[in-house]
């Protein structure tokens, strides 16, 4: 499977090559914060060593710790993809995004004003996104993507990441606060209010675990079809070792975390149309 971390992550180039940067903020005479792009990856975090061999074989874990958001587009070349991989996305944390109050904001699903258009992780894998453009990485999470390496030379099959703003010069990773209307307090999830993170993996020569999701009606699955269709999906609640004998009638029935009901059922008639009549 390869290594646990390196002792660093190396940071990406972004489509002129330039290298990553640290900013240093606080008051002088003070302790001083060091925020750098491609920062030392916390412990626990996986960067495989399959994942710049695009020779290896298995299934590989690398993770992107506070990605480049100075930039729209970065490279990612340590990260590589070969023809026929299965890649799965997921990513979370927050992103410094600069201006006045608090200000950071969330890297896949940020909230606040102007967030429809701006401060969105982007992502692209050549032959595995769609058109091989850049698009959103919350559009691509908890689903497949079948690399399929056509019309594009192999030694360009790597990762692309990039962030969506109107200005880039003050984004970054420092002087931490709780966000735009609180969406990155870290007393409530330390991980999904704390730096921004990728990560990517890649099954190449085995089969992928069906990817999981916290949302119970999210579509899932470990495989693709020639087309880049998933492959005998299933709902992402049939896959929790705790629900896995649960009725789907069942489920549609129960209630949310709430005690809001989802669904109630009742049987209607359907209406005779052209003298056919419905079964049941």
């Amino acid at each position: 499977m390869g290594a646990r971390i390196p002792a660093r992550l190396q940071s990406g180039h972004n489509r002129h090559r330039h290298s990553g940067h640290c900013r240093v903020t606080g008051i002088p005479g003070k302790p001083l914060h060091c925020a750098c792009a491609g920062a030392s990856a916390p412990h626990g975090w996986t960067f495989d060593a399959g994942c710049s061999d695009r020779n290896a074989q298995g299934k590989f874990v690398c993770t992107i710790v506070q990605p480049d958001v100075t930039h729209h587009e970065t490279e990612y070349p340590k990260v590589q993809f070969a023809p026929n991989d299965i890649v799965e996305v997921t990513a979370d944390g927050c992103v410094q995004t600069g201006g006045h109050g608090n200000t950071w904001k969330r890297y896949v699903n940020p909230s606040g004003p102007n967030s429809g258009n701006l401060y969105h992780g982007l992502i692209r894998i050549p032959t595995g996104t769609k058109d091989s453009a850049l698009v959103r990485v919350q559009s691509v999470m908890y689903r497949p993507l079948l690399v399929k390496g056509t019309g594009v030379p192999l030694s360009q099959l790597f990762l692309h990441l990039g962030y969506e703003d109107d200005g880039y010069s003050d984004n970054g990773y420092y002087s931490h606060d709780d966000g735009t209307d609180g969406q990155c307090k870290t007393d409530v999830d330390p991980i999904a209010g704390g730096p921004a993170y990728v990560t990517i993996t890649i099954c190449r020569g085995v089969a992928c675990d069906p990817a999981g999701s916290r949302f119970d009606f999210d579509v899932v699955t470990g495989a693709v079809d020639p087309n880049g269709l998933p492959y005998n999906p299933f709902w992402a609640w049939q896959l929790r070792p705790e629900t896995r004998a649960t009725s789907p009638t069942l489920r549609c029935a129960t209630t949310s975390a709430r005690g809001v009901q989802l669904l109630a059922f009742r049987r209607i008639h359907v209406p005779e149309f052209f003298g056919l009549h419905a079964a049941g």
